[in-house]
C-alpha cells in the first residue's frame, strides 16, 4: 500500500512527528508547524525540553553529554569519515530512536540535516511520508571556519548527499537557499518563510526628537554585532538603539556590553518570550537587521525577525542581503544601505526625516498582511498531504 493511499484510509485522525533537535519550547518554525497541524492531525514532538503546551504530545529528548573523552572519540570519528558511526552514536539520536521506534506514524516532519538519517528509519518503520524542513543552509553553516570546514562540512555533505533522495518533500526559508540546495543536491526545496502570525497591533507613532531602533536574536561572533554599536555611535542623538540578546556566546555578549556602555544611546535589554515579540517590538520606529554574507545562511538571511519586524509595524533598514532587500524595495517599507558596513547603515539611517519613518511603518503594516504565516499553512498542509 502506498504512503498516500494508507494516510486517506485510516479513519482516525493521522498522526505527524515533528522531529527537531533544537529547544522545541522557544523553535519558532517547529512552533508554527505545530499550530498548522493541530487542528487536522494528532501531533507529536520529539525534540529538547522543556514541554511546551502548543505541542499536544511532547517528547523530550536528551542532550549531549559533555565527556571530554567522549567529544574526543567523536571527532576522531569525524577526521576518519566514519559518518554512520558518529551520527547514530549521539546521545540524543539514541535516545530520540529508543523513545520514538515502534511508534506510527503517517507523516514525519525532520527539521534540518540533524534529524534527516532518524527520520529516514523511521518513515520506514513507519512506512510514513517524510518531509524535510531545513532552517538553513547546514553543508555551508559556518563556512571559514577551520572547525567546521574540517570536520563537520564533510559529515553535512555525506548525510545530504546519502538521505535527501529519501526524502518525499523538501522545504526551506528562502529562495536564495532552495537554489543552493539545488545547485548542490539536485534537490527542489519548496519555500515556506519564517514569517509569525498576524497581529491586530497598529503601528505606534513616530517621536521625532526620539525615534526607537531595535534589533532582537542571538548574540555570537559570526553575526559581527559589533557593527551595530558602531553604526548606532555614527548618528545623531535623535536615534536611540535597544538591543535584545540572547547570550549564546558569553564572550561576544562581553565585548558588545563593553561597546554599548561607551555611548549614551545604545541599551542592552532582556530578550523577552516568543509570544510577546511582536508586541513588545511594536513600540519602537526601525528595525535593524545587518548579516554579513560571510556564510550562505547569512548571505541570504531572511529571518524571523525581519518579518517580525513587519508584524510589529517596523520600518526595516538593513544591509543589502538580497532576500531582505527585494521584500523592502517591493513594498517600501525600510531603507537598505549601499554596502555591507556600519558608515553605510548610518548614512542610510540619517538620511530618513520622521515623516520618511512613519509612511515606512505604514507600508510594513500593509505588507505584513502577505508576509504571515496564515498564507504559508495551506503550502505546509499540501506537503503533509502529498499534494506537492
Amino acid at each position: 500500500m502506498s504512503k498516500r493511499s494508507r494516510f486517506t484510509q485510516n479513519n482516525e485522525r493521522p498522526t505527524v512527528l515533528l522531529l527537531s533537535f533544537s529547544p522545541l519550547h522557544k523553535d519558532p518554525r517547529v512552533l508554527r508547524q505545530a499550530v498548522f497541524l493541530k487542528d487536522h492531525y494528532d501531533v507529536a514532538a520529539a525534540g529538547f525540553g522543556p514541554p511546551s503546551a502548543v505541542y499536544p504530545e511532547h517528547i523530550v529528548v536528551q542532550g549531549h553529554p559533555n565527556s571530554l573523552a567522549f567529544k574526543a572519540i567523536q571527532a576522531s570519528r569525524l577526521k576518519l569519515g566514519r559518518f554512520e558511526a558518529y551520527y547514530w552514536s549521539q546521545t540524543p539520536i539514541k535516545d530520540a530512536y529508543r523513545k520514538l521506534h515502534g511508534r506510527i506514524f503517517q507523516t514525519i516532519v525532520a527539521n534540518d540535516l540533524s534529524s534527516l538519517p532518524l527520520a529516514v528509519t523511521l518513515a520506514a518503520e513507519s512506512h510514513a511520508r517524510l518531509i524535510l524542513d531545513v532552517h538553513e543552509y547546514e553543508p555551508g553553516h559556518f563556512d571559514g571556519h577551520w572547525l567546521f570546514d574540517f570536520f563537520f562540512k564533510p559529515l553535512w555533505e555525506y548525510i545530504a548527499r546519502k538521505y535527501l533522495p529519501a526524502v518525499d518533500s523538501m522545504s526551506t526559508v528562502c529562495e536564495g537557499i532552495a537554489a543552493l540546495y539545488q545547485k548542490e543536491f539536485s534537490v527542489q526545496p519548496k519555500v515556506i518563510t519564517n514569517a509569525p502570525f498576524r497581529s491586530p497591533l497598529p503601528p505606534s507613532e513616530v517621536q521625532p526628537k526620539q525615534i526607537r531602533i531595535v534589533h532582537h536574536g542571538i548574540c555570537n561572533a559570526h553575526r559581527q554585532l559589533e557593527a551595530m554599536v558602531s553604526m548606532a555611535r555614527m548618528l545623531s542623538p535623535r536615534f536611540r538603539l535597544d538591543l535584545m540578546l540572547v547570550k549564546t556566546d558569553e564572550g561576544s555578549y562581553a565585548k558588545i556590553r563593553r561597546q554599548a556602555r561607551m555611548a549614551e544611546n545604545i541599551a542592552l535589554l532582556a530578550p523577552v518570550p516568543y509570544e510577546d515579540i511582536v508586541p513588545t517590538l511594536n513600540s519602537y520606529d526601525m528595525g535593524l537587521c545587518m548579516f554579513p554574507p560571510s556564510t550562505p545562511t547569512l548571505q541570504f538571511a531572511l529571518p524571523n525577525k525581519f518579518f517580525e519586524f513587519l508584524q510589529a509595524g517596523l520600518a526595516v533598514c538593513s544591509w543589502p542581503s538580497p532576500e531582505i532587500r527585494n521584500i523592502i524595495e517591493r513594498h517600501q517599507c525600510g531603507i537598505v544601505a549601499e554596502a555591507y558596513t556600519a558608515a553605510a547603515m548610518a548614512q542610510a539611517v540619517e538620511s530618513l526625516s520622521a515623516h520618511d519613518i512613519a509612511a515606512m511603518k505604514h507600508r510594513s503594516r500593509k505588507a505584513s498582511a502577505e508576509h504571515c504565516a496564515e498564507n504559508n499553512q495551506a503550502a505546509f498542509l499540501r506537503m503533509v498531504r502529498g499534494e506537492s
